[in-house]
């Protein structure tokens, strides 16, 4: 691993782009609001990139270098740094009590970055802080599809290196079809924060912000969480609209003029490698008929023993159904064919049965769907569906915990052997 040394006289600073680690020789440093003093060290990640500031009078720093993490001079007139500070200081300042701190901003403006800074803000004033990361397309503390806490009790390198404490199940990478679980999950999680003594609670978002559906949202959200402080990130036009939506004090800041860029292939591979990281460990077996199903069509009522339903069926689909499952205003019909029947036959089938609506599952397309076992305190594990026997009523998942759920629910969103996701936005069990 390369290594370099660097000394900055007082306010000087130096880049660094990960994988990298920083290890302070003499005097002090700060990076990403953490101060950092002799023989500490500070480690940043693939994909980070983050300023170091002399604090005091001269600072010798050591930075190892991994594969493709560099060490650049500042560029003319990078201010953002200390902008960011300054507005993270003045939250700590103004705080009183439990503080909410919202985070918003585009696509890779740095709104991860600025929530760990914030924390770790706190972290200097002995302030005890959390993370709500509730960015469920790109989380870092838990899976995708997930919002999650983490109350860190030392700096604060990546999110992605903070264990959660708590996870709530939304289903999706995709906030506008769970609206609601997304702001029902995000509140909980914050109550829960301040229940464990958090004073300032950082709530990062999603970088979903343009139109009128994702304007509301994110006001939404800041209503339900009580936000006091919204921090947008890379965009005015969002800091105002907020302004005029909320009663939270909204600052605006920029986004770094220089950054480690992400490409959409690379916020893959890392959602990837977080699903591995909390799916790929025990297996556990469920008696679905034993725990409350959310979020499945085949499971979500009664199996329906009629045999003329079952004859209509045969008839207009020419397959065996392997359960047929009736709920209010509607029938799901479970088949073993990956085919997807013809959807002039269901339309005949509906009319025929008079149900509302006919909606088809197919039982090949059960394995990998991204779900949740939820335990009797409330906590829900991210679990990956292995198999369903919806004749025995069972089923086998992968997770990272060995759990006794109360609870299993499964979204609509279904991954691959490697991990990556090759389904999405349909009822898939």
């Amino acid at each position: 691993m390369p290594r370099a040394t660097v000394e900055l006289g007082p306010g000087e600073q130096a880049r660094v782009f990960g994988p990298a680690r920083v290890r302070v020789v003499r005097g002090s440093i700060s990076i990403l609001g953490a101060e950092l003093g002799a023989g500490e060290e500070f480690e940043l990640g693939k994909y980070r990139s983050y300023s170091l500031t002399a604090l005091g009078g001269h600072a010798v720093v050591e930075v190892s270098l991994g594969e493709g993490g560099k060490l650049e001079a500042p560029v003319e007139g990078e201010s953002h740094y200390i902008e960011w500070l300054n507005v993270a200081d003045a939250i700590v300042d103004e705080s009183r009590g439990r503080t909410v701190v919202m985070v918003v901003g585009p696509v890779e403006a740095g709104k991860t970055s600025f929530a760990a800074l914030q924390a770790n803000r706190a972290l200097a004033h002995s302030i005890v802080s959390a993370i709500v990361d509730a960015d469920i397309g790109q989380a870092d503390i838990g899976p995708p599809g997930f919002v999650s806490l983490a109350i860190p009790s030392s700096w604060v390198e990546w999110l992605r290196s903070l264990e959660p404490v708590r996870m709530k199940f939304v289903g999706s990478i995709e906030p506008g079809p769970v609206a609601g679980k997304l702001i029902a999950s995000t509140s909980q999680l914050v109550s829960e924060a301040a229940r464990r003594g958090s004073g300032i609670i950082v709530v990062d978002t999603d970088g979903w912000v343009e139109g009128w559906q994702a304007l509301e949202l994110k006001a939404d959200l800041a209503w339900a969480l009580g936000a006091d402080y919204i921090v947008a990130i890379g965009s005015n036009e969002l800091a105002d609209y907020l302004r005029r939506a909320t009663q939270a004090t909204v600052y605006s800041l920029p986004t770094p003029k220089v950054k480690a860029e992400r490409s959409r292939s690379d916020r893959r591979i890392l959602r990837m490698e977080n699903y591995r990281r909390f799916l790929s460990a025990v297996e556990v077996e469920v008696d679905l008929s034993k725990v409350a199903v959310r979020g499945s069509c085949a499971l979500s009522g009664p199996e329906v023993s009629d045999d003329r339903v079952r004859r209509e069926v045969i008839h207009n689909l020419g397959v065996e159904p392997v359960r047929i499952a009736r709920y209010p205003g509607g029938l799901c019909i479970a088949v073993d064919s990956r085919d997807p029947p013809d959807q002039q036959a269901v339309r005949a089938l509906q009319k025929r049965l008079g149900s509302n609506e006919v909606l088809i599952v197919h039982t090949g397309g059960f394995q990998g769907v991204l779900s949740a076992l939820t335990t009797r305190d409330g906590n829900d594990y991210p679990a990956l569906t292995k198999e369903v026997d919806l004749t025995e009523m069972k089923a086998v998942f992968t997770t990272c915990c060995n759990v006794e759920p109360v609870a299993v629910s499964f979204s609509r969103l279904r991954l691959g052997e490697d991990y990556s996701e090759v389904g999405r936005g349909r009822i898939w069990i």
